[in-house]
């Protein structure tokens, strides 16, 4: 089965949605003949983020169009959208595949607004990770509800995405396969604890138990929570540290450590390659996901740092919302605590960090769930649908 994986994101960013779609590609060129189709980047470029992820050897081939994404101003982002769709349907008219996957909206929309006569003929499968018209302004549901009418298939990331897609657009869930997000078992394997990394790299975690934040620090990720929760927290022998920032945002962070006085207890840090996420991840004892109430973080995420965390064999706590709750069972693998409630958050880390016999039992149980969830798994979830489609 031939695949064209098409996604434009911009690939020199260190952020969770460009290894998914990197990690897609892998995955999925295990179990198909996959053509990733991205924006412009160079191929030295291109080489870096593959060895910043851990991909040695890619399973995939590799095209890219002459478009780079542009986010940040809205007329801008409509045009190089609008671009790469003209370029990409012109190479799908070139090249026959069996299957068109993408996680990206734009695309179909794209297709949508083409006469039916003028639109790809090779079936398409989308992934969506959240309904966009309802938490972005930039997408109306008449909008959203015209570009759903081209996929084939749907292959949500999450039971309260398919939950939404069924409610608000009647897409039945016969066509629907839920593919939550996964990890690299063989990297987490491959990569050995390094103790004197992590104490040269931070210092104050010494003879100290770790509580982990693994990404990025926007808004209703509750990174500002955590760091008020961590100024509650009573066990002295405990650092909180968070791990994912970018400058600017840890900048904040920085500032608001500083007025709590909380220096000694929360250290940040940036941007990490992912042997080093492994080896941070390795010399901690708690991970956490302090998501705030928001409809893509409490209904429709299905945030990589669960999978990582079950991978290392990580204690969780995280806030109690059924996007959680789909792959974590309170006692087993998780401590839940009402989101944006930071003493509770505080007393659910201060309880935990000091319950050996239930950190003992949660690191072998999530060690064992932790296997259910590779990219190979997922990536035979996904063609298994599509060829059941096709």
């Amino acid at each position: 089965m031939k695949i064209l994986y098409t996604a434009l994101c911009d690939l020199n960013l260190d952020r969770a949605d460009i290894k998914h779609s990197l990690y897609i590609a892998q995955s999925l060129g295990g179990e198909a003949e996959v053509t990733f189709l991205s924006g412009w980047i160079t191929k030295k470029q291109f080489a870096g983020r593959l060895k910043r992820y851990g991909i040695q050897t890619p399973s995939f081939k590799w095209k890219r169009i002459p478009v780079i994404i542009n986010t940040h101003v809205f007329v801008l982002e409509l045009i190089t959208r609008l671009l790469f769709g003209v370029f990409s349907l012109i190479y799908i008219f070139l090249n026959k595949y069996d299957a068109i996957y993408t996680e990206d909206f734009g695309i179909i929309y794209f297709f949508s607004l083409i006469p039916r006569p003028f639109r790809p003929k090779t079936k398409i499968f989308y992934e969506p990770h959240t309904i966009f018209s309802l938490t972005s302004e930039k997408v109306t549901e008449k909008q959203e509800r015209k570009a759903l009418k081209i996929p084939s298939g749907f292959l949500p990331i999450s039971n309260g995405v398919r939950q939404d897609l069924d409610k608000i657009f009647d897409i039945q869930a016969k066509d629907t396969a839920i593919a939550r997000e996964a990890v690299s078992l063989k990297a987490f394997e491959q990569v050995n604890p390094d103790t004197d990394y992590f104490k040269n790299k931070f210092p104050k975690t010494v003879g100290k138990k770790v509580v982990v934040y693994l990404g990025s620090f926007l808004p209703w990720k509750g990174t500002d929570d955590l760091i008020h929760g961590a100024a509650k927290v009573s066990n002295p022998d405990l650092h909180i540290l968070l791990v994912g920032g970018s400058p600017e945002n840890i900048q904040i962070r920085q500032q608001l450590i500083d007025q709590l006085g909380i220096g000694d207890k929360v250290t940040l840090e940036g941007y990490v390659s992912q042997d080093e996420v492994i080896k941070i991840l390795k010399s901690s004892d708690i991970g956490i996901i302090p998501n705030n109430k928001t409809i893509i973080g409490s209904q429709h995420t299905s945030p990589m740092k669960i999978f990582e965390y079950l991978a290392i064999g990580l204690p969780i706590i995280a806030s109690d919302f059924p996007a959680m709750r789909e792959v974590l069972k309170e006692g087993e693998n998780a401590l839940f605590f009402e989101s944006e409630n930071v003493e509770e958050l505080a007393k659910r880390i201060d309880s935990l960090s000091q319950d050996e016999a239930l950190l003992a039992s949660m690191r072998k149980n999530n060690i064992k769930e932790g296997q259910k969830y590779s990219w190979e798994n997922r990536a035979k979830i996904i063609c298994d649908f599509i060829q059941s489609k096709c």
